[in-house]
């Protein structure tokens, strides 16, 4: 949510496509990667922030964040950098907090990109 109470969208496909040249189709491979990889990451954020594994909460944060920050998924991203750097930081407080928070943008983001790849083309 953003400071004025409503849904901050979670994704921006118009920023990633330029980004790529306007080459739309790699785009979707981009997308079809990013739901690939960030499940793969993902199972291994769970278990580092299970674990209070800093090193591996922070390796496996960075793989999400990249993956989400080349295909537009900027709440995923930003909630991935936040638990990048908690575990830079050694500081596993707050990680399970960082952990759902991420794990409600890369639902919202799986949604909104799913259609957007339903529908073939973004909306603004």
């Amino acid at each position: 949510m953003d400071g004025s109470g409503g849904s901050k969208q979670a994704c921006d496909p118009h920023a990633a496509i330029e980004r790529l040249g306007g080459d739309v189709e790699l785009y979707k491979d981009l997308l079809y990667a990013l739901f690939q990889g960030v499940s793969g990451q993902y199972g291994a954020l769970e278990v580092a922030v299970m674990q209070r594994n800093a090193a591996a909460m922070h390796q496996s944060a960075h793989a999400v964040k990249g993956l989400a920050a080349t295909c537009g998924a900027e709440r995923v991203a930003e909630c991935a950098f936040e638990l990048e750097e908690l575990g830079r930081s050694r500081d596993t407080a707050g990680a399970e907090l960082a952990f759902a928070q991420l794990s409600e943008a890369i639902r919202a983001a799986q949604h909104e990109l799913a259609e957007y790849l339903d529908r073939g083309t973004p909306s603004r």
